[in-house]
């Protein structure tokens, strides 16, 4: 069924309200803003500007610049006044009058790169590693060793607050629903399989990551542990430049990247090719008990399954952006991408009935393979209006995914004896995503900023999957009509948003409305179900900040979130690769609600920050994965929707360089997780404590080598049915500048082979423990060489890894 598209009368009263904020406030007092680059291009954070009056000299105001390397000064009368900014003392003439009583000094450059500026000042002005600002945690990856071999997913398990288990799955703050977002947008391999798409990414294209765990209404609500906005470099550098990457890592691995890009002044381009190739073993391991009513046992089993996993992926992308003057500018970006996977693994399965004799051993050899192909497409146009900093921004992106492929089953008994058994499975599956999004920003001349905006999100998926057995009698082919199955999914979400940012003195202020109109429709066309929910919600934020001195800041933030099902949550035909432990969607589900509000505390100063949060997340109709045993041996993992859960914790942070060339960087994390599943049939409230905790050592033993160490653990957590045991892991790292533009890596991801995944569930009627493995340690060896710019700051610029541009 075509989706209904609905303009609502919302949407339309707030960009209403917009205007008449706009024109109720364009005679207040003056406002200069801008923003600062460093000479690579790049936008510097944290970054300290004054200013002064021309005449006298006399300080007027101090501020810093934010994330995006942006600043703003408000409450300024007419007059002529001096911007001072960076170590190096750059300045630039503004004057402000009572015709035009906002300016914008447009971009900034640093004199030359602050890192050699200041070393003859014996201090260091490098980018900062980490910044924290009203409603995100921002952390600079350019450092990170990581980022030169590894993925996506091995990334971001060097950075605080964030999880990611032996599958890939990712978590933040011990909830695993988190909205993972590529430069700000959604993705639709993002959103079908995050685990699969960070494997995918290479993390030599990843300039910063944003860990929002309030987020403001700006942004969609999807994802009630937070947002991971990832962040990639782009062209921007003047001049040409280009940098190859080769690693050679152990059992097979190999992968390589050529990024270039092009900036004569007017326009930029930027091409990158990269190619990976993974070999990963893995290894399962379960044992299960059944009992009756009584408690007695009535069969129990256990299994062992060993696989071979190998990928292999391809990424082409070409972009450029043009400059038409100061105030308006036009990107666009193509990527084509392919991946192939294949995997051989064999499961070997031991039943037992409740007197403990076997009933069946047997082994279940599978084989198979996947090919996938995306493309996408983005074109942005942005437009400033009288160099005030009011900016319009249009953007449209469209991706298209085919995944096809398929497994071959043979079943081997030694008890009972008998004929093997053959089965087979082909699966294909489409996905489209379109996203339109406009959003206006408007500073004030108080300081005081409005930003309203519309975003159209698209999705549609269409999964054709067929089963098939060997009948041993006649050797045909038969269907397998319990699996074989048709799901199309498509979904449409209109939203309309406002937020409205004011500074008061030492108090900050952020408040936001964001209206969206959800169209859903599920249709299992094998089945004959259908499933169609529209639903309309407001989703609030709240940011407020306290300063209590030049280096404490207080924070305190709330947001509603909201989870809503997709195509895998919804089916409900059963898939399986092991015909004892069966997965199915549940098309009834409704969407799961979060209220969140937070707390905070900040020092920066004397080169540490340290960070204290207090934060509770209320969640009710939470989709939750739940086991029943359908009888012989036979369990179900299907999605449900829980009454409520509260999540109450602590989080702690803190950087810090003790000693000349060392950096600490420390999250840890303890909270209490209460359940309520009384409505699945558990009686009682559940509760237990969990923690995780990850440091980061980062020593640069001289201006050519630097090592790395990090150092996660999480502690165990609560699921409805039991629980996910503690897990541990340790990444090394170390990086060789050989000359100004070549340098040697060396990665060891999982030093000490402690990382696996263990769940548990204890059930009156049910117990299974349940043991993930990969393979060994993942070690790589690579080099890094880059072409173009000038060699010498090419020299300094191998200590960060920062040579593939900026914002």
């Amino acid at each position: 069924m075509l989706l209904r598209t609905r303009i609502t009368l919302l949407s339309s009263l707030l960009f209403a309200v917009a205007g008449l904020t706009v024109e109720a406030q364009t005679g207040a007092a003056g406002r200069i803003g801008g923003r600062i680059f460093n000479a690579a291009g790049e936008p510097v954070a944290g970054t300290v500007v004054t200013v002064q009056e021309r005449a006298t000299g006399a300080l007027v105001k101090t501020v810093s610049t934010d994330a995006r390397g942006e600043f703003a000064a408000g409450e300024l009368k007419p007059g002529a006044y001096v911007l001072a900014y960076g170590y190096a003392g750059d300045t630039a003439a503004v004057e402000l009058t009572a015709e035009k009583p906002v300016a914008d000094a447009g971009r900034l450059m640093l004199a030359e790169d602050e890192t050699i500026m200041l070393q003859k000042l014996q201090v260091s002005a490098e980018r900062e590693a980490f910044y924290n600002s009203i409603d995100r945690k921002t952390y600079d990856v350019g450092k990170d060793v990581a980022s030169t071999t590894g993925t996506a997913g091995d990334l971001l398990q060097n950075i605080p607050s964030i999880q990611v288990d032996v599958e890939g799955e990712v978590s933040l703050r011990g909830d695993q629903n988190v909205t993972i977002l590529i430069n700000g947008r959604s993705s639709a391999q993002m959103n079908s399989n995050q685990a699969e798409a960070l494997e995918q990414l290479s993390a030599d294209r990843i300039e910063r990551v944003d860990v929002i765990t309030n987020p403001s209404s700006k942004y969609r609500p999807d994802g009630t542990g937070g947002i991971i906005n990832i962040i990639l470099k782009d062209g921007g550098k003047p001049g040409w430049s280009a940098t190859a990457r080769a690693n050679v890592g152990n059992e097979g691995r190999y992968n390589g990247s050529l990024y270039a890009t092009y900036n004569p002044g007017p326009f930029d381009v930027f091409a990158s090719v990269s190619q990976r190739h993974e070999e990963r073993p893995f290894e399962v391991e379960r044992s299960r008990t059944q009992r009756d009513a009584n408690g007695q046992t009535t069969g129990s089993s256990v299994s062992r399954t060993d696989e071979e996993r190998s990928f292999d992926s391809t990424t082409l992308e070409t972009g450029g952006a043009y400059r038409f003057g100061k105030e308006t500018e036009l990107t666009a970006a193509v990527n084509y991408g392919t991946r192939d996977r294949a995997w051989a693994s064999t499961q070997t399965t031991v039943n037992r009935d409740g007197a403990g004799a076997v009933t069946e051993d047997y082994d279940r050899l599978r084989t198979g393979d996947e090919e996938e192909t995306e493309y996408e497409a983005e074109l942005a146009l942005s437009h400033g209006f009288d160099g005030g900093g009011r900016k319009l921004v249009v953007e449209l992106g469209h991706e298209s995914e085919t995944e096809e492929g398929g497994d071959f089953y043979a079943n081997r008994f030694r008890t009972p004896g008998g004929a093997e058994e053959h089965e087979r499975t082909v699966v294909k599956e489409t996905s489209r995503e379109t996203e339109l999004k406009a959003d206006y920003v408007h500073p004030f001349a108080n300081g005081t900023k409005l930003e309203t905006g519309y975003a159209l999100l698209a999705e549609a998926s269409d999964v054709d999957f067929r089963g098939s057995f060997l009948d041993n009698a006649t050797q045909q082919w038969v269907v397998d009509v319990q699996t074989t199955n048709r799901f199309v999914y498509e979904s449409q979400v209109h939203a309309a948003y406002a937020t409205y940012a004011a500074a008061v003195g030492p108090v900050g202020l952020q408040g936001g409305l964001r209206f969206e109109q959800a169209l859903t429709d599920a249709d299992q066309r094998t089945a004959g179900i259908v499933r169609e929910k529209d639903y309309a919600r407001v989703y609030p934020s709240v940011h407020a900040s306290y300063d209590l001195t030049a280096a404490q800041q207080l924070k305190l933030s709330y947001s509603h979130r909201v989870r809503r099902p997709d195509q895998r949550d919804l089916n409900p035909y059963p898939q399986y690769s092991d015909p004892q432990n069966l997965r199915a969607g549940n098309p009834d589900l409704e969407p799961e609600d979060i209220h969140s509000i937070e707390a905070g505390w900040q020092y920066r100063g004397d080169g540490a920050t340290y960070l204290a949060s207090v934060y509770q997340r209320y969640r009710y109709d939470g989709i939750t994965e739940v086991t029943r045993d359908l009888g012989n041996g036979v369990l179900l993992t299907t999605s449900d929707n829980l009454a409520t859960s509260r999540f109450t914790g602590v989080e702690l942070g803190a950087t810090a360089k003790p000693l000349p060339g060392l950096s600490l960087n420390f999250g840890g994390n303890i909270y209490r997780e209460e359940i309520d599943a009384a409505n699945l049939g558990f009686a009682g409230t559940r509760a237990e404590i969990a923690w995780d905790a990850k440091l980061n050592t980062a020593w640069e033993v001289n201006k050519k080598l630097s090592l790395q160490l990090t150092s996660g653990y999480r502690a165990a957590r609560l699921t409805p049915q039991g629980e996910r045991r503690p897990m541990a892991i340790s990444n090394l790292g170390a990086r060789y500048a050989a000359t100004n533009r070549t340098a040697f890596v060396l990665t060891v991801s999982d030093v000490f082979g402690t990382f696996k995944g263990r769940t548990v569930l204890d059930t009156a009627s049910l117990s299974s423990d349940t043991t993930m493995r990969r393979g060994a340690s993942v070690v790589y060896f690579g080099v890094v060489h880059q072409f173009g710019g000038d060699a010498k700051r090419r020299g300094e610029e191998m200590q960060f890894d920062e040579g593939m541009g900026g914002e």
